[in-house]
């Protein structure tokens, strides 16, 4: 086999690798339903979610926050990087906690909702979920 042809083979199989590992990172959607009304459509949504370890009751990572989520989006895909489990586990060790704030152009809070999952398994957060989080006034 030539070399050029062998470097293409390599650099194929890496680019492959990378993006068959890239894709097997937890990942979710978090969908948000506001029960309440709209008072400016200057409002931005606000994101906060992490993954909390049952056993230990705390939180894998320091959570997250989304600011600046357009009032037109009603969902965020979430996938964490730099994170990985045993997707063998068989134990419901893990639950995915989220909080959706609607924030008004002065600061205020107009919507607010949290939602926290039933007990998944590891592999279960490697599945596409969506978790419905509905929002109330506060």
């Amino acid at each position: 086999m030539k070399p050029i042809t062998k470097l293409l083979l390599i650099l194929t199989f890496v680019v492959v690798t990378g993006l068959t590992i890239k894709a097997q990172n937890p990942n979710f959607t978090i969908q948000w339903i506001s029960n309440c009304e709209v008072q400016s459509t200057q409002a931005k949504y606000k994101l906060t979610y992490t993954i909390i370890y049952i056993p230990t009751q705390t939180s894998l990572f320091t959570p997250v926050v989304i600011s600046n989520i357009p009032l037109s989006q009603s969902d965020q895909w979430i996938n964490i990087d730099f994170w990985g489990c045993d997707m063998d586990e068989s134990a419901l060790n893990y639950l995915v906690y989220a909080k959706v704030e609607r924030i008004e152009p002065n600061n205020s809070i107009s919507c607010i909702g949290e939602m926290r999952s039933s007990y998944k398994r590891c592999s279960d957060l490697y599945d596409g979920l969506t978790f419905n989080v509905h929002m109330y006034y506060p």
